[in-house]
């Protein structure tokens, strides 16, 4: 019987690989000319609520998406890590290939394709929510 702090371990480790595949497809997919000109069109007198709310998130990524290469290597290095713990944790939870089947089933619907029909769709909300974490992220993975 799998213990209760395993399960929980197992839940935080896909909402993890979530918010990296997701922010992964988000952020990356937010040009920083793109993201100039949403800033640049939320400072205008005349614009809406909206506008200004969108020119606020978009402030917020612009710094860090300036930096591509270290988002995307930070990213892509705390999914493949939180990944590759969840299916040893499955596996050590269960037999082998019930871990491979329920880790890789796991992954791909709540690791992959939720977050990232969410993020696509909604890139500045999210990447914008999220900096904080990234900020962490970057902290650890940095080495």
């Amino acid at each position: 019987m799998a213990s209760a702090a395993s399960l929980i371990g197992a839940l935080v480790l896909i909402c993890l690989s979530a918010l990296f595949s997701g922010l992964t497809l988000g952020l990356m997919g937010l040009d920083k000319m793109g993201l100039q000109i949403v800033i640049e069109s939320g400072q205008r007198a005349e614009a809406s609520a909206r506008e200004r709310r969108d020119a606020k998130l978009a402030q917020d990524i612009l710094p860090f998406r300036s930096r591509g290469n270290l988002l995307l290597c930070t990213l892509l290095f705390g999914n493949v890590a939180v990944n590759c713990l969840l299916s040893i944790l499955m596996a050590d939870l269960t037999s082998g290939l019930a871990g491979f089947l329920i880790s890789t089933l796991s992954i791909v619907v709540f690791g992959e394709i939720v977050p990232q029909s969410v993020c696509s769709r909604h890139a500045l909300y999210v990447g914008a929510l999220a900096m904080p974490l990234v900020y962490v992220f970057v902290f650890v993975c940095y080495p």
